[in-house]
C-alpha cells in the first residue's frame, strides 16, 4: 500500500526547506562579503579602540587599508625584484685580510646604478669624495670589479665610473620632469632593500640663492633616508630610475632628478669627459622668493634677480652683466617658476651665443653671451 502525504503537508514540507536553505545561503553570502569584498563588514556594527597615544583606531578599517593594500605591496615587489639586478654596491677595496668578510657593511660606502652594459656606474660623488679610482671597487650580482676611472660633475654632484664589469643590466632612466606631487615612489639599494615614500615636492630649493653652475631643484620625498641608501635609486611605479638619493646627513636627504645628466652622456661615454656649460651668475629667481614681486613690481613676477656682479672672467662678466640687472629672457625664452635660469642655461652647449633680454634702470637691454665650459 502506497504512503500517500497530502498535497498540503508537502507544501509545509517545501516551505520549511526553502527558508532553510535560504538562511543557509544568507550566511554563506554575509561570510563572503564580510571576508572578501566588503572588509568594513556586511552590516557590521565598527567598534573603536583606543591606542596608548590616545588615537582612535577602527579595526575594520584597519582591515580595509590592508586589503586595499594588497595590489600596491604586490607592485612594489614587482618593481623592486625588477630593478635591483641593475643596482651596484661600492666598498672601499679590500687587501684581503679578512678573507670571505672582506667586503661587508664596515667597508660599504654607497650604492650606484649601472648606466651602461660595459661597465659605467652612476653615483654621488659623496661616494668616492677624498678617494682615487683604485681605492674602491663595484659589487654587482656578488661578483667585484675595479674601478678604471671616475669623473665628477660638479654642477650635479654625480660620479660616473668606468668599470670592468661587462654585460650588465643596465637601469631604465625615466623623465624626472613628469614627477608630480603625491607621487609613489620606492628608493631602492641592492645592499640594503627599499622604502616606500612618495614625493612632497618636485622641483624642491634648499636655497633662495641659485646659481648658474650648480644644480639648485632636487626631488623632495616624505621621508629622510638613512645612510643605507646613499647613492641608491628613486624609482617610480613603472620601474623607471628618475633620481639619485643622496643622504647630507642624519636629518637631510637631497635626490638628484636623473634628468640633468641627458645633456653630458654622450661626452661621458664617447670622450670620458664632462662639459658643462658656463654662464656665471648668482641670483634669486624672482617668482619663487618671498617678497621679491614686491620689490621689484618692475620684473611682473617674472626674471633672475643678479646678486653681486659677476667675474670679469665669467661670460655673464664679459658681456657685461651687472649686479642688480634682472634676466628676463634667454633667446626670447621667458624666465618664470616653472623653468628658471640655471635648467635654461643647462639646455645649450659649451661656445653658443645666447641672447639675454636684461631690465637695467627700468630699461631693456639685449645682451650677447658666449657661454663657456664650466671650470
Amino acid at each position: 500500500m502506497k504512503n500517500i502525504i497530502p498535497e498540503s503537508r508537502k507544501s509545509i514540507v517545501l516551505l520549511l526547506l526553502s527558508v532553510l536553505l535560504g538562511f543557509a545561503s544568507g550566511m554563506f553570502g554575509s561570510a563572503v562579503v564580510y571576508n572578501y569584498l566588503a572588509p568594513t563588514g556586511y552590516g557590521c556594527q565598527c567598534s573603536v579602540d583606543v591606542r596608548d597615544d590616545g588615537i582612535l583606531s577602527i579595526p575594520e578599517i584597519v582591515k580595509l587599508k590592508k586589503t586595499l593594500g594588497i595590489k600596491d605591496d604586490i607592485q612594489a615587489r614587482a618593481v623592486y625584484e625588477s630593478a635591483v639586478p641593475s643596482l651596484v654596491s661600492i666598498y672601499e677595496k679590500s687587501l684581503g685580510t679578512a678573507g670571505i668578510l672582506s667586503y661587508d657593511r664596515d667597508s660599504f660606502i654607497g650604492g650606484g646604478l649601472v648606466l651602461t652594459n660595459d661597465g659605467w656606474i652612476i653615483t654621488v660623488s659623496d661616494v668616492i669624495k677624498g678617494r682615487s679610482a683604485e681605492d674602491i671597487v663595484i659589487a654587482h650580482n656578488l661578483g667585484i670589479f675595479s674601478v678604471e676611472s671616475a669623473l665628477v660633475d660638479e654642477y650635479t654632484g654625480i660620479a660616473f665610473l668606468k668599470t670592468t664589469g661587462q654585460n650588465m643590466r643596465v637601469v631604465e632612466i625615466g623623465n624626472s620632469n613628469d614627477i608630480t606631487i603625491g607621487q609613489n615612489v620606492l628608493a631602492i639599494t641592492q645592499r640594503f632593500g627599499m622604502h616606500r615614500t612618495y614625493v612632497q615636492d618636485p622641483r624642491f630649493r634648499i636655497s633662495e640663492t641659485e646659481s648658474t653652475d650648480r644644480i639648485s631643484e632636487f626631488i623632495r620625498v616624505q621621508d629622510v633616508l638613512g645612510e643605507d641608501f646613499h647613492g641608491g635609486a628613486l624609482i617610480n611605479s613603472d620601474g623607471e630610475v628618475v633620481g639619485l638619493v643622496r643622504v647630507v646627513d642624519e636629518s637631510t636627504t637631497e635626490i638628484l632628478p636623473l634628468g640633468v645628466v641627458q645633456s653630458i652622456l654622450s661626452g661621458v661615454l664617447r670622450k670620458q669627459s664632462i662639459e658643462r656649460p658656463y654662464f656665471g651668475v648668482e641670483y634669486v629667481s624672482i617668482a619663487h622668493a618671498v617678497g621679491a614681486r614686491e620689490f621689484l613690481p618692475q620684473a611682473n613676477g617674472r626674471g633672475a634677480y643678479v646678486l653681486s656682479t659677476p667675474k670679469a672672467s665669467s661670460p655673464a662678466g664679459a658681456a657685461g652683466i651687472q649686479r642688480g640687472d634682472i634676466l628676463l629672457e634667454v633667446n626670447s625664452e621667458e624666465i618664470l617658476g616653472a623653468k628658471g635660469l640655471s635648467r635654461i642655461i643647462q639646455e645649450y652647449s659649451v661656445g653658443d651665443k645666447v641672447n639675454v633680454l636684461i631690465l637695467r634702470n627700468g630699461s631693456e637691454l639685449l645682451l650677447d653671451v658666449y657661454l663657456g665650459i664650466l671650470p
